[in-house]
């Protein structure tokens, strides 16, 4: 739930240009198509709201949320697309703008290989991103690690040692073992 709010917030924020005034946000919609129903109650979407809890009144900021129920199956509009997303096959797509669209992609080569061009892009991203990630969650917990073992040493008041650790990793790693920091 937190992450609907996280995707709306910068919405808003990528939304209006730096000294701009907060009335010129535009209505914004964060739209989860979820693999199962959230909720469990076989609806084919849930629209989150706020609302001033005293008054019972909706509190109308211009931010929606709705999640949409991927596993829904019914003949409505919203059936058919969650059909037509599940679907392995062209043939069973029920919508036809979009079976066509998705016809035109699978078996034309220059469209396959934009997107497949596309698709690497993509991931190169991706995985670029979890690489930064986590060696920035590395060095946090390198840093967080190294100043547990100096504020344990300065305690108890081996200084000596301290200075060592600041300056020899082995001395720091016989360190870590000994005070069990992992």
């Amino acid at each position: 739930m937190k992450r609907a709010r996280f995707n709306s917030s910068l919405l808003d924020l990528n939304s209006l240009r730096k000294g701009s005034d907060y009335e010129q946000l535009p209505e914004s919609y964060v739209i989860f198509i979820t693999e199962n129903d959230v909720w469990q109650r076989g609806l084919a979407r849930y629209h989150v709201n706020r609302i001033i809890e005293e008054l019972n009144q909706p509190f109308e900021d211009g931010s929606h949320i709705i999640y949409v129920n991927g596993n829904y199956k019914g003949t409505d509009d919203i059936g058919r697309l969650m059909n037509d997303f599940r679907s392995e096959n062209v043939e069973d797509m029920l919508l036809e703008p979009l079976k066509e669209t998705v016809h035109r992609y699978k078996n034309n080569p220059e469209e396959v290989a934009v997107m497949c061009a596309e698709l690497e892009k993509w991931s190169l991203e991706e995985r670029q991103a979890g690489r930064q990630e986590g060696r920035q969650e590395g060095r946090q917990e390198g840093e967080s690690r190294l100043t547990t073992l100096l504020r344990l040493l300065k305690a108890d008041g081996r200084l000596q040692d301290l200075e060592l650790a600041i300056d020899d990793e082995k001395t720091r790693e016989k360190l870590y073992q000994e005070y069990r920091i992992d």
